[in-house]
């Protein structure tokens, strides 16, 4: 996992996850995992048609902000 993600989620309040259906987030569940560990919300804006990849995001952010 790229070190300068983990560094950030130091500072971070929150971590907001979208790839824009470029599959860029190939391993967005690392991504969440790591996250989650720093005790960060994660607010996930899906694309195409596997969901169960984003599993482990709020779901309760995301409605509160229309996403």
């Amino acid at each position: 996992m790229h070190s300068v993600y983990l560094e950030q989620l130091m500072v971070l309040d929150a971590v907001i996850l979208s790839d824009f259906a470029k599959v860029i987030l190939r391993r967005i569940d690392m991504l969440i995992n790591a996250a989650r560990q720093a005790g960060k919300p994660v607010i996930i804006d899906p694309k195409g048609t596997d969901f169960e990849r984003y599993r482990g995001g709020d779901d309760d952010y995301a409605e509160s902000f229309g996403i």
